[in-house]
């Protein structure tokens, strides 16, 4: 596979569990729920957060 699809293969894997998180922080899920559901770590789920209140 070309670096080029590697990445977009990620990208999109990554935009998946982003909004995975969003929706399971709307229902009111735990860090640790969040992460086991996603593999986002603590930090990236509380920058979700944070951006979700603004």
């Amino acid at each position: 596979m070309t670096k080029l699809g590697q990445m977009l293969i990620e990208e999109g894997i990554e935009k998946q569990a982003t909004d995975t998180a969003i929706k399971a922080i709307e229902m009111g899920m735990s860090n640790e729920v969040i992460s086991e559901l996603t593999g986002l770590t603590d930090r990236e789920i509380n920058i979700l957060r944070r951006a979700k209140r603004n």
